[in-house]
C-alpha cells in the first residue's frame, strides 16, 4: 500500500503501518495521530479518499475502528499494579 510513506510524514501523524491478519486475505492498516484534529484533517485529504476506494475493493466487509485514547501510561503503571 503506497500510502505509508505519505501518511507517516503528515504532521501529527505518529505511526502508520499495514499487517496482514492470519487470513491471507486480510490486512490491518493503523494510523496513530496527535490529535483528534490531526486525525479529522487527514480524513478530509485526497490521501484518505485512496484508503476509501481500497475499502470499496476488499472482497468482504471492512471492520472498520476508531479508538480515542484519553490516556496513556507506561511501565508505571504496571509496575504501581504489581507493588499493590
Amino acid at each position: 500500500m503506497g500510502l505509508l510513506g505519505p501518511t507517516r510524514v503528515q504532521p501529527g501523524c505518529l505511526g502508520c503501518t499495514v499487517a496482514t491478519e492470519s487470513e491471507p486475505e486480510a490486512l490491518l492498516y493503523t494510523e496513530i495521530w496527535e490529535s483528534k484534529a490531526d486525525l479529522l484533517h487527514s480524513l478530509q485529504s485526497e490521501k484518505y479518499s485512496k484508503v476509501l476506494a481500497t475499502l470499496e475493493l476488499s472482497t468482504r466487509k471492512p471492520d472498520l475502528c476508531v479508538y480515542e485514547v484519553v490516556e496513556q501510561h507506561g511501565m508505571e503503571l504496571i509496575e504501581n499494579a504489581r507493588k499493590a
